[in-house]
This record gives C-alpha cells, structure tokens and sequence, in this order.
C-alpha cells in the first residue's frame, strides 16, 4: 500500500476534473433560464409592487391606530379614575394624626414654598410661594396624600406613564414619582396658568371629560411630553386637576417599533399640522435641522422637541392640507426632491393624524436594476456555457466510477464499526488508503472504549445512588410528561404496599394523596414546570392499602425542555418520613404540655400568692398594733413572742415576693425595659440605700469611683434589684469589721460590675447549686435569714437583659460577683453636655424628671445629663402603661415626652402628674414639631439642646411648690 494521500488535495484535484466545470455549465444554464422568465414577469410584478404598496401602508397605518387607540383610552381611564378619587380625598375627613404625620415630611423654606424635601418612599409634594403661607391648606396636603398608592400602581402598573400628578387651583402640586420640586420650580410658579391645568377648566372642556394637551417643556424637567388631563370639581368650583404625563420619547419609541417595508417610517401630527413625533429618518426629509427645529439624536433613536413646526408654512404643497382634511388616504408627492408615497389614518379622539412615509425609489429600485444585470449576464453566459455541457458529459462518466470505488468502500467500513459500538461489541480498525479515514476509525475505537468506560461509571453511580437512597428510606421517580408515564422505584411500591409494575399514569398516583394535601402537590408541579422554581417539594400523605396514611417527602425538577420551553421529563425522589413526623408530633405534644405546666405553675403562685398575702397582711397589721400599744400590758417573754411573729412574717412576705418575680420570669410576663445607665452612678444609688444596713453590720460598704464614663445598658429597676441581692448577700454572709467594695469597668465585651466581700467564701464543688432555686448551701438552718430565690431571681434578670454573673470565690477569702452586661458608647452626649453646662454647675434644689420617649439618641442625652447634675432624679421609658405607673410611684417636677405619645395622651399625663404632686407648677416639655400638647410650655427639637434643658431646669429649679409657672 502506497502513502496515504492528502484528501483534501486529491478531492480538489478531482473537483476541477470532473464536477467544477459541469456544475458551472449546469448553473450557467439555469441562470438563463431565469434571465428569461424575470423578463417575462418583470413588468407584472412592478405593477403588483405599487398595488401592495399601498395597502400595506394601510393596513398598517390601521392596525397601529387602533393599538394607538386603545392606549390613549386607556390613558385616559387612568386620568378620569385618578381625578375620582383625588374629588373623594378632597371631601373626605381626615384625622389629626394623618395631618401631623403628612405634615412632618414637609419643610418651609425662606422663600415661603411649603414642600417634601426628601424621599421617603412617598409622592412629591410643592406648595408654589405664590400662594401665602396663611392660606396653604395643609389640611387638603393630608387628603391629598391618600392618592399616594393609586399614584404609585398607575406609574408602575404601565411603564411608558412618565408620571401623575394632583394640580390644585392655589398651586399645589402632588406628583408621583417624587423628584426635587424645590430645586425644579421657580418659588413662584403659577401652576393654573399651564396648559396641564387650563385646558381642563370649563371654558375650555366644558364636557368635564379627559382632555389632551399640545406638546409642551415640562416644568418638572421632564423634557417634552403631552398630558391626558381631567378636572376634579366640587359643585360648580375647580377644585383641581388630575393629569398623566407621556414623554414624546415614548412616542417616538412607538413610531420607531412600527415595521414598514423599503425603509419607510411613522409620524405623527396633530390637527392644526404641528410635527409632534418624527425619527431620525422623517427629520432628513423634511430638513428640520436646517429650518431650526429642536432634535437631538442618540443611537437608534431621535428625541424631537416640537416648538410648533408647522407643516402648512414648512411647504405650500397642497398635499398637506389634503391629509389635514381627510380622515384616511394615501398619495404621491415629493419630500426634499425625492418621490415619496404618504399614507395616514386619523386618531379621532385626540385630532392626530398617524402617517407612513416609503421611498418610492427604493421600492422600485430593486426590480430595475436586477432586470438590466440579469438580461446582460444572460446574453453573455448562455452561449459559451451551453458549448461546455457536450464536452463534460463523458469526463464525468468516466470518473464517477474511481471516485465510487474509493469513497464508498471506507464509508461502508466506518458504518460497520459504527453498528460494533452500538451494539457493544468488540471493534477493530481497517487499514484505509486515505489518512482522514484513518483518523475517524482511530476516534471511533477510542470513542467506543471511552464509551465502555463512562458506561462503567455511571452504573457504579447508580448503584452508589440506590444504595443511599435505600439507607435513607428513599427511591428515585422519572416522570413522561408527553406520555403521561410515572416510573418509580419497586421500593416506592414495597413502601406504600402495592404490587410493583413498569409505570403508572400520574392521575392514578395522585388517587393516592391525602386530599388536604392535593392541593399543595398540583401548585408545586404547576410552578416546577413554570419555571418558577427550580426544585420542587412538598410534604403529604399517601394513602396505604389498609387505610392509614404515610408520610413522604417528595422532590423533583423538570430534566429536559424543548426549544419553546415546554417541560419533556422531570425526575426525583421520594422520601419517608412518617417517623420523622411522627416524632415531631411528640415534640409538639411535649413543648405544649410544658407550656401548659409553666402557666399552671404561674397561677399556682399567684392563686398562692393572693391566698397567702390576706391573712399575712392582717398579721403583720396586728403585730403592729400590738408592739405600738401600751408595752406594759405585755410581759417580757410576749414581747419577745411578737418580735419573732413579725419577723416570721415579714420573713414569708419577702419569700412571697421572690417566688412571684421568679415565676413571673419563667413565664415571660414580666417585662423588661432596658435604657442606658451609668454605671458608677449606679452603684452609688444602692451604696447609699444600704449604707446603713451595712453600717448596722459592722460592715465597711465603699464605691471605687474611678469608672466615672463608664456606661452600660440594663433596666434601672431590674438592676438595682440584682445589685441590693448581691450587697445584701454580702453584708449577711460577711464577718465583724468586714468590707464591701463595689467597683465597675469596662472592657470590649461588655461593662462589669463587682461586687466583693471579706466574708465566708464559697466552695468550687457548691458554686453547681448557687443559682438554684431555694438553694443555700447548707444555711438553711443557721441564723441568717433568707429564702434561696435571691441568686436565681438575678441570674434570670441578667439574663433577660443580655448579660451574665460570674462568681470568682475561695473559702475564707470572700467573693468577687461580676454582673457583666452591654456596652453604650455615650462619648458624643458626653461632649454635647459639657459645652451646655457651666463649670461646676448645680441645681438650687434636688428634683425629679420623668423622660417619656422613643428616641435611643435623647434617652442617652438625657441619662448623661443626669450624671452631671448629683441633685436630678432621672426616671425614664418608652411606654404610656409604665410612664403612668412611674407618675403613681413619683410624680416629677419636670415632664419631657415625645414620641410614641399622642398629643392628648401626654397631656393627660401632665395633669395627672399636678394633680397628684398637687403642684400646679409641675412643667411639660414636647420634643418634636408643633403643636404642644394641652398645658405644655415649650417644644424642643429631637434630640434636644442640652442649652434648652438646663435653661429648663434651672427655671423649674427657682420655682417653689405652689407657685405658678
């Protein structure tokens, strides 16, 4: 065998032998046969391309007027539903709280424009300074701010409405979306003199229908744009106008989208002749740029400004008038020297005209050059290539038979091992004569070994997959979407009872499913298919043969799609999990019954509590009034019986209150408000309050005041009960001439505060029992009282306020409690403090403010302010329940609040607190905007300057009781 030979030279060199040149004879005959049949048709054909012309531009001028219809009547619904509802707003009552929160938004600038200088999610609102602040009805901004949804879903409902908007008589513009109306219009702007708004009046539709406006500049900056505007009355009185605004762009958008043959295009005029729309295309023919018209163009697109080019003086030629007068038609005429064919149709509910321009060269052009080319080649080519098709004849003869011989062989051979591989059977490669050949066998044996391996693969997956899927009591499904065939794994039929077979239908399956939970498996096939979710899954119950129901998991997505999407197959698994939710079912059972015993427990105490605290009460009251009666009519030893009585029960009243704090924690009934605090300010508040217990003891209490800017964040109450356990605690387990030190820092965690005692100490194997209920650590039966809840009690306060307690203690070295809990970061109120107060400032008598606000940035002020100032009890909150109970306990000299309040709640609040202190000087100060509540003095801003706080108290300071403010 010879040296294989290059296929690609040999099949040229065959080519120019023995098929170019017949195939060129070939074709050569063919074209002049088709030269002569287009010089036959030639003529027909121009004649049916004028017809066509012309009714094609019809038909499309027709179908695109009445698209062009149905939007602008569909326009005009929007605007007549907007106006409904903004003539509703308008006589509609609207509360004082809408106005204020309406209000809030809003800013008066110098200039005396009222408007909404941010966007918060809300429509833009102006009030023009042309109206006098005196006369702005603020009310109608709060009705008018009802339309806000409406205004929203007609923009977003329908992306070519640029925007909407509410035009009152006296300049109040409400647009939807918002945009800067104070840096878009002159202070100034008299917004009934718009066409968008006098258009609309009874002049000039007297109908009280929806309108449409000329093209005009949008003084919103929006650029050019028409409006479908409608009027909102009240009685006879123009109250307003509704308008929707359409950018010129989206109409040029609409006239580019418009398909016309031979590079034709769409414009459209109103009925006076003014060019509202044209693209790129329409501005070259009528030379717009040159007579001065405004057009800037982009790629693919032109925005035209129209400033009233008029068609009738651009051109005397009667045609134009023509297409003004006449509803629909088509002609011929001449646009910049060149033959055009016009068409137009009218839009009679707005006076438009929508008009198609076409190049009449260019739909002719086609069929007289081609004819002239084809009639001179043919002339040319028929003559010599009809002497070539003799002679090639017999060449190609001949040579069709080597090329059989060497082509069809090989082929056959490949076709064989082709059928081997199918087949997996063993294949072996010829020799072949040409090199390509061998290449292809080469890939075919490599292809088929590679094949047998993949194969291998993916049956050890498939074994692997059964495998899992068998421990996790699960099986794979295939489902036939064209064929309706569900395919699953025997073990599906094994787990659900039923006899195995190849496939089901789908329906006989779904017979199967719990119908509660049919439903649920229809809309996550649906949605899977949909493509609106990639995997489906669903829990539900398939039905047994003996009647019960078994819990499966099923997933699945679609595998294959065809070209338009439609779903072909989809394939999952099906899982058991009757056991899972079974147990699950336990769980809930537990977790309720849990609940069940937890709330039995908490009226158990407070039944125990009620029942308890009655007799308790009386004796507590009799022991008194025997220990004040006349002593001498008890002897010694009585005395000394009525001392441990009342000790006994003061003893079971403490027990009492501790196991109903402790219950009501356990339950969640007791709340927690936590605020910033300073935290050497706290520990000197309980210092001072159990000074003299300690002091009784023989027990040296002291503060390390070295953490003066340390603070941290808890609830006041709940903190000072943890901490009086935690001193008192160690004051009763502390030894003779023993000390306390209490003493705070900070660190980046958190802020701790310690309290440590000399006393007894603590052992590592007893600190397990520390904060277990009614847990003493063998004091049960010594001489210190106590009931045990005091350690647990504080734990779960800390607890509740996000902290710990760390206990660090050894037996007859005393112990360290560390309360650790969050940090507040209060160095900018710091700051803010001491440039307001003086050196060494003070108050001429010690007073209490009460703080009622939301606003973490002014309780931190307020907390900072109160550390400054050692005579100021500061009492906060962010709720009206606590803030009256706050006022029950002690009423304040000062009131301060702010939101969440309402206006009337904290002026009840205020007199409350006169009438209790039965002080008619008692002050009450808003932080926010106007008004003041009733009885109020001043408002101040959030947060407020310290300047104007001291200034407050220092003037509430001066003021003795029962003076007037």
């Amino acid at each position: 065998m010879g040296k294989p030979l290059d296929t690609r030279r040999w099949l040229w060199r065959a080519m120019i032998k023995t098929s170019l040149i017949p195939l060129a004879l070939a074709g050569g005959g063919l074209i002049g046969i088709y030269v002569v049949t287009y010089k036959l048709m030639y003529e027909h054909q121009v004649a049916l391309l004028e017809e066509e012309s012309s009714k094609l531009l019809s038909q499309v001028l027709e179908r695109e007027s009445r698209l062009m219809k149905a939007d602008l009547k569909g326009w005009e619904r929007q605007v007549e539903l907007l106006a409904d509802a903004a003539g509703r707003a308008l006589h509609a009552p609207v509360g004082k709280a809408r106005v204020v929160e309406e209000l809030d938004r809003h800013r008066r600038e110098p200039s005396g424009v009222y408007h909404a200088p941010f966007d918060d999610g809300r429509a833009a609102s102006y009030y023009s300074a042309l109206t006098p602040p005196a006369m702005q009805d603020q009310r109608k901004i709060a009705q008018l701010a009802s339309l806000d949804p409406l205004m929203k879903g007609l923009v977003e409902g329908d992306t070519r409405v640029r925007q909407v908007y509410i035009n009152t008589f006296d300049s109040y513009n409400r647009l939807w979306p918002w945009f800067d109306a104070q840096g878009t219009y002159d202070s100034h702007i008299d917004i009934p003199s718009f066409n968008f708004y006098f258009l609309a009046d009874a002049r000039h539709n007297p109908a009280r229908r929806p309108v449409w406006t000329d093209a005009y500049v949008d003084p919103a900056g929006s650029g050019w744009m028409i409006s479908a505007v409608a009027p909102v009355y009240s009685d006879r009185f123009l109250e307003a106008v509704a308008g929707l605004d359409i950018t010129l762009e989206e109409l040029i958008d609409r006239l580019l989208a418009v398909e016309l043959p031979w590079s034709g295009y769409a414009m459209l005029i109103d009925g006076d002749g003014t060019l509202l729309a044209i693209p790129p295309a329409g501005q070259r023919d009528f030379d717009l740029m040159a007579r001065g018209a405004a057009a800037d163009t982009t790629p693919h697109k032109a925005r035209f400004s129209p400033r009233h080019f008029d068609l009738l003086q651009w051109s005397d030629d009667p045609v134009f008038n023509e297409v003004l007068a006449e509803q629909r038609g088509s002609v011929r005429t001449r646009l910049g020297g060149e033959p055009r064919l016009l068409a137009w149709h009218e839009l009679e509910e707005v006076d438009w005209k929508l008009m198609a321009v076409i190049d009449e060269t260019s739909a002719f052009v086609t069929g007289d050059s081609l004819g002239r080319a084809f009639r001179e080649l043919g002339l040319w080519m028929v003559t010599g290539l009809l002497l070539f098709c003799l002679v090639t004849l017999a060449i190609i003869r001949q040579r069709s038979h080597a090329l059989t011989r060497m082509l069809v062989a090989p082929l056959h051979r490949l076709q064989a091992m082709a059928a081997d591989i199918g087949a997996r059977r063993a294949v072996n490669k010829p020799s072949f004569r040409l090199s390509e050949f061998n290449e292809v066998g080469d890939a075919l044996v490599n292809a088929s070994q590679e094949r047998e391996g993949a194969l291998a693969a993916l049956a050890a997956e498939k074994e692997r997959l059964r495998l899992a899927l068998d421990a996790s009591g699960g099986a794979v499904w295939e489902y036939d979407i064209l064929n309706d065939r569900l395919t699953m794994h025997e073990s599906v039929f094994h787990m659900l009872g039923l006899e195995p077979v190849a496939a089901i239908p789908l329906a006989s399956f779904q017979a199967l499913i719990h119908p509660d939970d049919l439903p649920s498996f229809e809309s996550q096939r649906r949605r899977a298919v949909a493509k609106k979710i990639a995997v489906g899954e669903i829990e539900m119950r398939l039905r047994l043969p003996d009647g019960r129901w078994l819990w499966v998991l099923t997933r699945g997505s679609v595998l294959r799609r065809d070209e338009a999407g439609e779903a072909l197959y989809a394939t999952g698994v099906v899982l058991n999990i009757h056991h899972r939710k079974r147990a699950s079912a336990e769980l809930e059972r537990a977790r309720d019954d849990a609940s069940w015993a937890q709330h039995a427990q908490s009226r158990l105490f407070s039944r125990v509590s009620h029942e308890l605290r009655t007799p308790l009460g009386v004796i507590l009251g009799y022991t008194d009034l025997l220990q004040d009666s006349d002593k001498s009519r008890l002897d010694e030893q009585a005395r000394v019986y009525l001392v441990e009585v009342a000790r006994a029960a003061e003893r079971l009243d403490e027990l009492l209150e501790d196991m109903l704090q402790l219950a009501s924690l356990e339950s969640g009934e007791l709340t927690i408000e936590c605020t910033p605090q300073s935290a050497l300010r706290c520990l000197r508040r309980n210092a001072r309050q159990l000074s003299v217990r300690a002091l009784r003891s023989g027990v040296q209490l002291e503060v390390d005041a070295s953490a003066t800017s340390t603070w941290l964040l808890g609830d006041r109450q709940r903190l000072d009960q943890v901490l009086q356990n935690l001193i008192v605690n160690a004051i009763k387990y502390n030894r003779p001439g023993g000390w306390i030190r209490l003493s705070a820092w900070a660190e980046t965690d958190g802020v701790c505060l310690e309290v440590a005692d000399s006393g007894q100490g603590i052992a590592e194997e007893s600190r397990a029992e520390l904060f277990q209920p009614f847990s003493r650590l063998g004091m049960e039966h010594s001489d210190i009282r106590g009931s045990g809840l005091g350690l647990a009690l504080s734990m779960e306060l800390v607890r509740r306020m996000q902290g710990r307690i760390e206990v660090v203690s050894r037996p007859g070295q005393g112990s360290r409690f560390q309360v650790w809990l969050p940090r507040v970061d209060v160095q900018v109120h710091q700051s803010a403090v001491n440039r307001a107060l003086p050196v060494e400032a003070r108050l001429e008598r010690p007073l209490t403010m009460l703080l009622v606000c939301s606003d973490e940035e002014t309780r931190i002020r307020m907390e900072v302010l109160a550390e400054h100032l050692a005579t100021l009890t500061l009492s906060s909150t962010r709720r009206q329940a606590r803030a009256l109970r706050l006022v029950n306990e002690q009423p304040p000299d000062l009131l301060v609040c702010g939101t969440p309040l309402e206006l009337h709640q904290a002026a009840e609040l205020l007199r409350r607190c006169r009438r209790l202190k039965g002080d008619p000087a008692v002050q009450g100060y808003w932080i926010g905007p106007p008004p003041l509540p009733e009885g109020f003095k001043q408002h101040w801003q959030q947060p407020p300057r310290m300047e104007d706080v001291w200034a407050a108290l220092q003037q509430v300071g001066s003021v003795t009781s029962g003076d007037e403010p």
